[in-house]
């Protein structure tokens, strides 16, 4: 897109703000939304539509095709059995979900990569640690985990490895071998 999102904390408060590619300063932000937090939303964009996970626990969607962006539809909770998620890394939404990363041992929630379909069924798609970053590119979803970032299958039924990965070292068939630059 043309824009740049932000979601900042400044004395409890978290400002949701977008800035024109053409004038990344303070004069060409414009204000969308403040929220009473601590907790910076965690952001992500699917077909002009910018999610915003707040305080680790609910999204809010915004239209962003509009001058100025407006809020769409009601509130909806990642896990509506869980309350907040304080070890929330990261969320991307792909495909119709919202895919997130829980890494930490905070929250009493098990560490891995879920979804959730905006109505606050979320599932646990692989468990585990050492998960963080997520996102979509070039129609697959990648991920981080430890120190290699990986390219995921999702189907209807789930998320599993596909056997790409970028890392060091790998035991992986389709790793990435003798790399000598990058761009």
């Amino acid at each position: 897109g043309n824009y740049l999102y932000t979601a900042i904390v400044d004395n409890s408060t978290v400002y949701l703000r977008r800035y024109p590619l053409h004038n990344l300063s303070y004069s060409g932000q414009q204000l969308i939304a403040t929220t009473n937090s601590d907790i910076a939303s965690k952001l992500t964009c699917m077909d002009n539509v910018l999610y915003c996970a707040r305080n680790n626990n609910y999204v809010v969607a915004y239209d962003i095709t509009l001058e100025k962006p407006v809020q769409i539809g009601e509130n909806s909770f990642l896990d509506s059995h869980s309350g907040p998620i304080s070890d929330l890394q990261f969320i991307c939404a792909f495909n119709g979900y919202l895919y997130y990363t829980v890494n930490g041992d905070k929250s009493g929630y098990e560490n891995g990569l879920y979804r959730t379909d905006f109505e606050g069924h979320a599932e646990s798609m692989i468990a585990g640690d050492g998960f963080s970053a997520i996102a979509a590119y070039n129609g697959s979803l990648y991920c981080i985990r430890d120190a290699s970032i990986i390219r995921l299958d999702v189907t209807a039924k789930g998320v599993s490895y596909s056997g790409y990965e970028i890392a060091a070292s790998s035991d992986s068939e389709n790793r990435m071998r003798n790399v000598t630059d990058s761009v």
